[in-house]
């Protein structure tokens, strides 16, 4: 899967895990939206980057159903809270694009310049503050 970045917040992405976590059956982007209360766009963005994360995967057309990934999907969202930074942390060292920015940011000590860095290396194409933010 090519790697992307999508605008949303590590609690939409948790609220967004918990909602497929909900049904075994798979859920669709219109039920995550709705257990979660968010318009449908930021249901997709918070999905779209739970799969970046490999917290969920997405059957193929024509049902498009997301599923937990497990066990990380499940562990997120049965955290205490103070253990959801620990295991989000966990899952976005697997991230390949995280390690690239954490790492460049460590270089160059400049968040926007890390971001922009991290867009070429990935041919990503959010602007870089939306990298930088997200």
């Amino acid at each position: 899967m090519p790697f992307d970045i999508f605008p949303t917040t590590a609690e939409n992405v948790i609220a967004a895990t918990d909602a497929v976590t909900t049904r075994e059956d798979g859920c669709d982007e219109n039920y995550v939206a709705g257990f979660i209360d968010v318009p449908q766009g930021n249901a997709h963005s918070a999905l779209e980057m739970a799969k970046q994360l490999n917290l969920i995967s997405q059957d193929s057309a024509p049902n498009n159903l997301y599923h937990p990934e497990k066990p990380f999907a499940i562990y997120l969202v049965t955290a205490i809270d103070t253990q959801k930074a620990a295991v989000l942390r966990l899952v976005l060292e697997n991230y390949l694009p995280y390690c690239a920015f954490k790492q460049r940011l460590a270089v160059t000590h400049l968040a926007a310049l890390a971001a922009e860095q991290v867009k070429l290396m990935y041919n990503l194409t959010p602007h870089r503050d939306e990298i930088k933010d997200t």
